[in-house]
This record gives C-alpha cells, structure tokens and sequence, in this order.
C-alpha cells in the first residue's frame, strides 16, 4: 500500500475530512492476507538476515519523503519503481510521460528479478574491452563482437598470451541477473568472443548465474568457487572440461559439513600444488579473517583447513573482502594481498604470503590510496599493476571510513615491481624512461644522420 492522503496525525481522533486537516503521505506498508508458500517464507528470511530489517516495516527511504500538505496545482509526473527484494525506489527515466497525473489508472506488466524472463537495462555498465600496451603506455579499446553483457563482479582469467577467459558477473541493477557462460577471446584476432555454454546434458551440473565469484585454470579444467546470486551465496566448486566442454559439480555448499568453508562472494583464489586456496571474501554481513584459510584438494575432491603463521611484528591481515590478488610466476608459492575492505574501512596495506610455509609477511608499503573492488594483475617478471576500484574521496584520506558518501570510483593505473627484476628488464625500463623524455627520437635522429636505419637502431636497443 503506497501513498494517498491522510488525516493529520494532530487530529486523528476528529475524523474531519477538512482539507485544512488532511495531508498527503509517500510511505510504503506492505501485509501477507494469507499463509504464504515455504519459497516465499525463504526468501522472506533471506531479505530479512540480508537487509537486517523487518520486511513489513515503514520503509526508511521514500520517492517523496516527508509528508506535504495538499496541493492540487503540484503534481509528479514520475514513474518510480520500487524493489521489493532490496527495498530501493529508483526513479524511471523515461519520456513522453501521461500529463495527467492525478487518478489514472495503472496495470504493470513487469518482472520477477527471480525469473528468467527478466528484462535488464545492461547498457548502464561499460562492456568494453579495453587493451594497455606496458611498453608504448597507450590504452587502446578494442572494436570485439559479442562482448559478454554481465559486465560487473565476473572473473577474467588468461591461458598463456593468448587466450582471454570472462566468466560470471552481473548487470545492473546488481544481481537481478547474472552470467553463467563462458566467453573466450583470442588475442591474436581480436574480433569475436566465443561463448562455451557448457552443453545441454548437464545442465544439473552447470553452476547458476552468480558473480563475485572465483576462478583458477588447472591443466585442462577450469574451476569456478563460490560467488553470489545477488540474494542467496555460494561455496559451491564446478568444474568445466575445457576440451569436452562439460561442466561438473565437484562439492555443494547446501551440504555444509564440519571444516568447509562458509558461503562467500569476492574473495580470491589461487593454484599451487594442486590445492585451490580461498583467501578472504565475506557476504553483505560478514567478512572472513585470513588466519584460517581454507583450500580445495583438487585430487582429493575435499576441503583442507590450514592454519597460518603471523607475521612476527604485524601478526595476520585484517579480514577483507573485494581485495586483490597477485601470484609470483617467478615463486608460485608466494602470493601478494593489496587493499580491500573489512565492512568498515577501505585499506591500502600490502600483505605476502608464502604458501610453502603459510607464513604471512606484511610489506613495509602502502598503496597510493586506500581502495576496493580493484583489478590487478602481474607480467612474468613480477612487477604489479593495478588499476580502477572504488576509492576514498580525497578531502576524506584520512577518515578510512567506506561510507557510500565518502567514496568514489577510479581509473587509474599504478605498477610496481615485487622483486628485484632482471637486467633486461631494468634496460627495457630505462628506455622507456628516456623515450618519454624524447631522449629515444632525438637518438633515432641522429643515427639516422649516420646512416643507422631505424630496424638496426631497434635491434641495438
């Protein structure tokens, strides 16, 4: 029941219908008239331990709020949907609205968020794939067909320099609908990416749509764990036969036993020695600590429970969810934790771990600004970079706190080196240094002054 007009609370036991007593309202009740269906209690409880607020109650935001006096000249020519899973009104953007706004009549022909009929405006999130050149330091955006449309919060994974891997990811409004195909681009040909459904046989085995989730390569297999349907999280663990192109169910979280790891979405994954370890993740209530962390044998199909060793200053990391992630190729066992989020802060810190001796090392560096939901990656001489996330404001550096007022989206771009890199690399970085400085053309001009083509000027370098 939304809206109407109403007796002023000041005079409620009068029942005068003056208009000098009446006053028009924008709060939003709702009531079950009947016993509702075990499904709809479900979710009732979801939305409840979710939102962690009585579906029922008075909502605390309306498209209206407050409560105005009547007057007729003043009318809202809006349209306003409200979600009855979120409890968020969104004001429609749409033109040629009815003029006529006062006692029209409305029947909604609309969707269930829940159904697979769901209508989606995805353009409101950037599916583009966009490719950086580390030498040259040129974005440049690639002109690729069938992009996937679940452009948020989906895992891209690379096989070897060539091939590029998107799986999972939601469109907005977040979690009414997500992806669970995999889309795969060749880098060579830059044209198409080509979708792996997975087969229609085992449909029982393919995983739901969720994002948030993580994905590691193993051999010829790849392995999808946890995630989130926007309602509803996850520790499942699929695995799709890259060659046979069919997915498989390996362990359902709905089976919860003593020692397997909670329900979570972004948290990261990583592969060494036949063990997918989790680190971090959490869900909209929870974050979960990186003292204990869980691994998934992947020969043994179970989940193994380890317990880590503090750093001897800086004991463990703070639990997080929504960091970054980075594995040596140089030491697979070692890995690199930067930033995140706890549920309260944003943080900046950067954390190792060697997975050898599940030892934590906290790294005497900080990030260049505290930030979450962050994308990183690392070149086969070690050396990160990270770019985008949400950020703090900068006027609010100090305050750590992740308030939705505070914070503010980035695209920047920062690298640096985790280990001392190779000669080659060193050279290659000096050139770049002094081909910014036009050092590199003033050079080139003057070996062609004698007679040094520019083929055997690049062979030298």
């Amino acid at each position: 029941m939304f809206g109407g007009i109403t007796r002023d609370r000041d005079t409620e036991n009068t029942g005068s219908s003056s208009p000098d007593l009446l006053e028009r309202t924008a709060d939003l009740y709702s009531v079950y008239l009947t016993i509702p269906c075990l499904q709809e209690i479900s979710l009732e409880a979801v939305k409840y331990y979710h939102r962690r607020r009585v579906y029922n109650e008075t909502l605390c935001y309306n498209p209206r709020s407050g409560n105005s006096r009547i007057q007729s000249d003043e009318l809202y020519k809006e349209i306003w949907k409200f979600d009855t899973v979120w409890k968020q009104w969104r004001l429609l953007d749409v033109a040629n609205t009815p003029p006529y706004a006062a006692s029209n009549c409305c029947n909604l022909i609309g969707y269930n968020p829940r159904s697979g009929n769901s209508r989606i405006q995805s353009d409101e999130l950037y599916k583009e794939i966009w490719k950086f050149d580390t030498v040259r330091k040129q974005w440049r955006l690639l002109d690729v067909a069938n992009t996937p449309p679940y452009a948020a919060s989906n895992c891209c994974n690379l096989i070897g320099n060539k091939i590029l891997t998107i799986f999972g990811g939601t469109s907005y409004p977040f979690g009414e609908e997500s992806g669970n195909d995999l889309y795969v681009l060749d880098l060579n040909e830059e044209k198409k990416f080509n979708i792996v459904t997975g087969g229609e046989k085992d449909e029982n085995e393919k995983p739901p749509g969720r994002y948030g989730q993580g994905v590691v390569i193993k051999d010829n297999y790849l392995y999808a764990i946890g995630g989130t349907t926007g309602y509803v999280y996850s520790m499942d663990v699929h695995r799709l036969n890259l060659s046979a192109n069919r997915w498989e169910l390996l362990y359902n979280s709905d089976l919860f036993g003593p020692g397997d790891p909670e329900p979570r979405y972004r948290h990261e994954v990583v592969l060494y020695e036949d063990h997918i370890y989790v680190l971090g993740g959490g869900t909209e209530l929870k974050v979960f600590n990186l003292e204990d962390i869980h691994s998934y044998d992947t020969l043994s199909r179970t989940w193994v429970l380890h317990h880590t060793n503090p750093d001897p200053i800086h004991l463990y990391p703070s639990p997080r969810k929504c960091h970054g992630l980075v594995q040596l190729p140089s030491t697979p066992s070692i890995v690199y934790i930067l930033g995140g989020a706890d549920g309260a802060l944003v943080l900046n810190d950067v954390w190792r771990l060697d997975l050898a001796r599940l030892q934590w090392t906290k790294i005497e560096m900080s990030l260049t600004a505290r930030v979450y939901f962050h994308a990183v990656t690392v070149t086969p001489h070690d050396k990160v970079y990270m770019f985008g996330g949400i950020t703090r404001d900068r006027d609010t550096e100090n305050t750590g706190s992740s308030s939705p007022d505070l914070l503010e989206r980035t695209a920047d771009l920062y690298s640096v080196y985790l280990t001392i890199p190779c000669l080659q690399e060193i050279s290659l970085e000096a050139v770049k240094y002094y081909h910014r400085r036009r050092v590199y053309n003033e050079t080139l001009c003057a070996s062609y002054a004698n007679g040094i083509s520019s083929w055997e000027f690049s062979s030298q370098i």
